[in-house]
């Protein structure tokens, strides 16, 4: 068609305005339109580049990892599980035996479920957001998906380990916030009662030796698998030193929780969280050393926590000189950032405070031994 014949029937202006009349809900946009909206969309990929390539790629990722937009997606990822009755996949009669068929079916919606679960407690510890899907847990009929009791071998292997890691960690932290709901609780109460927690998830890791298993994944040039249980390492210590911090601000209701030097954790269990964390970082940055590796690392994990956590028990230290390991190991993460990096301005600033804080800690150092 024309274009001046399409214009005609079709308000541009209106075109351009549906993407946030889709946001309102009290507006209903004709079918029709949005099928002409998405086939515009769609025919726009293939229209040649504008700008230059690494400014698409950077939009891309920049709205990749948009955390307000991520959000949003996931509560209308939990609305339509419900209408899909998901929460109730195992309301049936139990003398009703499913097919094979029926049952591989059913344990693949019910994974599918409890990863949705997986995804709630990220959002609730990382981001402070309210449960989308947990809140009525009382009413649910859904069970685990079958998984055998024996260390699974052979391509299933590191995706079945990864979901029942991924799944005990969930319950360690359900287990967390129903401690901080209590009423009355206070940091000293709970204290105790999340160290053993964060315990607790060293110990699963260690369980299952994922540390040891990333690495060997790496060597064997892996990436498919070392980035399923690297996910799965990294956010169980990010887990840790999320759990820690809410310590340090409970009562706290800001939206953003780490947001000064005085909210960075300082218990030795988040120093240790946040070494064993970066050193899964650096293996893994080293063999991709890209931009959207950095985005990725940044948003989901929150690394510069992390970071910010270990450089901090290190310049409080009485002798920097003691923590030389740590200190190499933040020197080679900050390497990895700045290679990684590259030429992109919205890392300028990151780079910049990565480049000072080893600058200051190395000042340190020079300082101890000129005492000496």
């Amino acid at each position: 068609m024309p274009t001046d014949i399409f214009i005609s029937l079709v308000s541009p202006k209106l075109v351009e305005m549906i993407p946030d009349l889709l946001r309102l809900p009290h507006v209903h946009v004709d079918p029709a339109m949005l099928i002409i909206y998405y086939s515009i969309l769609y025919h726009g990929c293939g229209l040649g580049p504008t700008i230059a390539d690494t400014d698409v790629i950077r939009k891309y990722f920049r709205t990749l990892f948009d955390d307000e937009l991520s959000w949003r997606m996931y509560t209308y990822a939990c609305e339509y599980a419900q209408v899909l009755n998901l929460q109730n996949l195992d309301a049936r009669d139990p003398g009703i035996s499913a097919s094979d068929a029926g049952e591989a079916k059913l344990d693949a919606d019910r994974k599918g479920f409890w990863e949705l679960i997986q995804m709630d407690t990220f959002f609730r510890l990382l981001f402070n957001r309210p449960p989308a899907i947990t809140h009525n847990m009382s009413s649910w009929k859904v069970n685990l998906p079958w998984l055998s009791g024996s260390l699974p071998f052979g391509p299933s292997a590191v995706p079945t380990v990864s979901f029942l890691v991924g799944s005990r960690l969930t319950f360690i932290v359900s287990c967390f916030f129903q401690e901080l709901e209590t009423p009355g609780c206070d940091e000293a109460s709970i204290r105790p009662k999340t160290e053993e927690k964060c315990l607790e998830i060293c110990e699963l890791l260690a369980e299952y030796k994922i540390e040891d298993w990333i690495h060997r994944l790496l060597a064997d040039g892996n990436k498919g698998d070392y980035w399923y249980l690297g996910d799965i390492a990294m956010m169980a210590y990010t887990y840790v030193i999320f759990m820690l911090h809410r310590l340090a601000v409970l009562g706290s209701k800001a939206p953003h929780p780490v947001s000064s030097d005085t909210e960075v954790p300082d218990a030795p269990l988040a120093a240790e969280a946040s070494r064993r964390l970066l050193r899964i970082v650096h293996a893994i940055m080293v063999d991709n050393l890209y931009a959207e590796t950095m985005c990725c690392l940044l948003n989901m994990y929150r690394i510069y926590v992390a970071y910010a956590c270990l450089m901090k028990s290190i310049l409080r230290a009485a002798d920097v000189r003691a923590h030389s390991d740590d200190i190499e190991l933040l020197k080679m993460v900050g390497d990895a950032i700045v290679m990684a990096s590259g030429s992109e301005r919205d890392f300028v600033p990151l780079v910049r405070a990565v480049q000072s804080l080893n600058a200051e800690v190395q000042t340190r150092v020079d300082e101890a031994g000129a005492i000496d």
